[in-house]
């Protein structure tokens, strides 16, 4: 899916494109009202748009050359020994769709049984400068001499283990240039709306192209734009875990692309063989179309690869021709309908007939045929999963994590995003930070660093995926903030991740990082980093200086508040006190170079519950003042920890603030029944 890369073929789309915008007449315009509101124009524009069926009555285009077929076996072969790519495969779709009365047969058009026929897209050779767009200079040197070595040159060549499969004839070089150039004046006739989509019946299939050497099976077009953040490259292929050709670790979940196209390269590989309807369909529910969705491409270019069909040995997968047909209607709901589907692999003539049938009734405008109602394979479902979280990092489509939240927030405290302007931040923490209302006018303010829910699954499963309505999600940060607005606090609620997506050193590449690593420490910085970004940006910039602000952190996310602390050189004069919930995470100390009394303030102002099972216990002798005011707790999770400390926290609080409120002559109101303060 691309946004437009190559020059050539779109460079004179203008030229081509030629849309007669004029509804009226001249004697019509002189009638029409005379009012120098632009929005009168804009509205003609759009009646104009909705005026007939300007792309459903256009064909779909069609690109098909016998030329093609020159590229062939120098060695004659028969039964077993013949290649799989046969240049029969495109003889064999091309005689189907002309069975079907799809297309003419040549002048004759006796055959053609449709209102509206394939329009033919004609193919021309690529040229040199259009190649090395993709291909190194060496590699097209390389393929060019082919069509000048002898029979028995070929052979040797076709058998050398460096070539990965691949054959040479004479011919290939001129069929090669033929197939790349077919597919660009195919896509070039779908982008200037020459056709409304098409089909490019070509080979040799440019799945067999890697950028500097031949081989197979699509790995070329992922490094041909695995930096690139303009191409969204999507790939459904079986990998059996890097075992199946092409083996290696290329093809798997966790290539997402580097530098500027990080996250534009996804993944879905096949476990095993067998995968049939149901798989592919629900892959493309749950992660092709929302990812695609939210790229919005300009041009969809589909690598059409009918190895995956039912009755292909090679691929060994069911996907029937009505399967291809829907994943196509699909795709079609995509750049305004602009798609190119282009042949690459499978080698069964008979499926990939049908298939291509399939294909191409989908987007002349046929429905597809109906789907046997089967279900998706457990290793479908576990692969897709596994993608998707993978992805989340990247899509907010496929990404709910921060969305349920803050929904659930919204609705209960109408609490709102606070957005972080900041390139330096990482955009894991996009809609993670909300507030309530006003809270740059209350008198107390209470901002909570979290981690996200924690979710169980019940016991005794087979699989660690587990349907939505049987998983339980444990979080009492909703309760604490509940408890703060009925005490009047403004509230600034920050979800901490469990991965950040930053750029690591030394190369600066895009990754997503655990935030609770010790080890790499890049995540945790990033929460420091946003502490900051939000104590200066939406406290110390917004809110009055007589406010009173109480600091809570919770689980790994408590890093990010003692990290503030100890960097900060103004906070002190606003902050009312500082707590803590941790089960296993690291104690953070507090301490400054600069300030040597801040360890003193924070042991005096803070109230830090850790786990009775963590082994700050097991340290000897009192601990240090850097550490806070620690008390054993009975909780062995945050949840339970927050949920066993509640009233002593809150307790804590109110006693923090009514002596503040005492200094300066005003009084807070206190529940009934609250416990009196643990020493």
């Amino acid at each position: 899916m691309s946004s437009g890369r190559t020059p050539d073929v779109s460079a004179d789309m203008k030229e081509r494109l030629v849309v007669d915008e004029q509804m009226s007449t001249d004697d019509e315009a002189e009638d029409s009202l005379d009012d120098e509101d632009s929005s009168v124009e804009e509205d003609d524009a759009l009646l104009t748009a909705s005026i007939g069926l300007p792309v459903a009555s256009l064909p779909t285009g069609l690109c098909y050359d016998e030329r093609m077929r020159y590229h062939s076996e120098v060695s004659a072969t028969t039964g077993e020994n013949v290649h799989p790519e046969d240049p029969r495969r495109i003889y064999y779709i091309f005689k189907e769709l002309k069975e079907a009365g799809l297309v003419a047969d040549g002048d004759d058009k006796s055959n053609v049984v449709v209102q509206q026929p394939l329009l033919r897209i004609d193919a021309r050779e690529a040229t040199e400068a259009e190649c090395c767009l993709i291909h190194t200079q060496a590699h097209y040197d390389f393929v060019k001499s082919t069509a000048s070595l002898s029979d028995e040159e070929l052979i040797d060549l076709s058998e050398d283990i460096a070539m990965d499969s691949i054959y040479f004839n004479s011919l290939s070089y001129f069929s090669s240039k033929l197939s790349a150039g077919g597919a660009i004046e195919t896509c070039r006739a779908v982008v200037n709306r020459t056709v409304k989509n098409a089909i490019a019946v070509i080979r040799p299939p440019g799945h067999h192209a890697e950028v500097q050497s031949t081989m197979g099976f699509w790995n070329g077009c992922q490094k041909a734009f695995y930096d690139d953040p303009n191409i969204l490259y999507i790939s459904l292929h079986l990998h059996m875990d890097g075992r199946f050709y092409p083996s290696g670790p290329e093809g798997g979940m966790d290539r997402v692309g580097i530098g500027p196209g990080v996250g534009k390269n996804v993944n879905i590989p096949w476990p095993n063989k067998g995968m049939g309807d149901a798989d592919y369909m629900y892959a493309f529910q749950h992660v092709v179309m929302p990812i695609a969705n939210e790229f919005d491409p300009d041009l969809v270019i589909v690598a059409s690869g009918f190895d995956a069909a039912a009755g292909d040995e090679l691929g060994g997968c069911f996907v029937t021709p009505p399967c291809y047909a829907h994943m196509t209607h699909m795709l079609m709901s995509l750049a305004n309908g602009k798609i190119a589907v282009c042949l690459e692999g499978g080698y069964n003539f008979r499926a990939i007939s049908k298939s291509a049938l399939a294909v191409t009734r989908t987007l002349m405008g046929e429905p597809p045929d109906r789907l046997e109602a089967t279900q998706a394979t457990l290793s479908a479902v576990e692969t897709v999963e596994k993608v998707r979280q993978i992805q989340s990092r990247y899509w907010q489509s496929i990404y709910p994590k921060g969305r349920w939240p803050a929904n659930q927030l919204y609705q209960a405290h109408k609490m709102t995003n606070l957005p972080i302007l900041r390139d330096t931040i990482s955009p894991s923490f996009k809609d993670q930070v909300l507030a309530t209302r006003d809270y740059d006018t209350k008198a107390n303010l209470l901002i909570i660093f979290h981690d996200p829910p924690e979710v169980t699954v019940p016991p005794g499963r087979l699989s660690t995926l587990v349907s939505p309505s049987n998983a339980q999600y444990h979080d009492m940060v909703p309760d604490y903030i509940r408890q703060a607005i009925s005490l009047d606090f403004g509230v600034i609620d920050v979800n901490i991740p469990v991965r950040i997506t930053t750029q690591v050193p030394p190369s600066n590449e895009i990754h997503a990082v655990p935030y609770a690593s010790a080890d790499v420490g890049i995540g945790r910085k990033q929460g420091v980093e946003l502490a900051n970004y939000l104590w200066v940006n939406y406290i110390e910039a917004l809110v009055d200086r007589s406010a009173k602000t109480f600091l809570m952190g919770c689980g790994n996310a408590f890093h990010a508040v003692a990290g503030l602390i100890s960097e900060s050189e103004t906070i002190y004069d606003s902050l009312e006190g500082v707590v803590g919930f941790i089960a296993t995470s690291p104690v953070r100390p507090v301490s400054s170079p600069s300030n040597p009394w801040v360890s003193s303030w924070y042991r005096d102002n803070s109230r830090i519950y850790v786990s009775k099972a963590h082994s700050v216990w097991q340290k000897s002798g009192n601990l240090s003042r850097k550490y806070g005011s620690v008390v054993r707790s009975e909780g062995g999770t945050v949840v339970s920890l927050m949920q066993a400390e509640a009233d002593d926290c809150w307790e804590w609080i109110k006693d923090k603030v009514e002596a503040r409120d005492e200094s300066s002559g005003g009084e807070m109101e206190v529940e009934d029944g609250e416990q009196s303060q643990r020493r």
